[in-house]
């Protein structure tokens, strides 16, 4: 319930109170140890977080999301979670950060049966790829 509220509240615009649901949800999920739902939390809780302009914060939360994407073998929640990552580094000016990450994005991509996004992420990979050598030239 705290999740939903927090997911309702995010659809809002109104981001302080869908972290403070989502921070309360999180010690329940973590509780009843059930993976996907905790790697989800904390997803949402990096997406506020980035969404408020805390990119140390987003990345943190990600990235505990990231390995429990990894380890019960949720692809999507992976990718999802590394192309988010990916333009957090971008926006940070670290491209090498973010071209690896969408290197992964797109592996992974290639491995989810007709996965919808695979064309906008290869272009995106293909823009930083672009940038990033523009910046090694100059």
């Amino acid at each position: 319930t705290l999740y939903r509220i927090g997911s309702a509240h995010e659809n809002l615009g109104d981001r302080q109170q869908a972290l403070d649901y989502y921070t309360q949800a999180l010690p329940i999920w973590e509780e009843v140890d059930n993976q996907w739902w905790l790697a989800t939390i904390l997803y949402r809780i990096g997406n506020v977080h980035e969404n408020l302009g805390d990119s140390q914060q987003a990345l943190d939360y990600y990235n505990r999301a990231l390995s429990i994407w990894e380890e019960v073998g949720d692809r999507e929640g992976e990718s999802i979670t590394r192309y988010n990552m990916a333009m957090l580094y971008e926006d940070q000016g670290n491209l090498v950060a973010a071209v690896a990450e969408l290197k992964q994005v797109v592996n992974l991509d290639h491995r989810l049966v007709q996965y919808p996004g695979l064309e906008a992420d290869e272009a995106a990979l293909a823009r930083l790829e672009a940038k990033l050598a523009q910046q090694n030239n100059t």
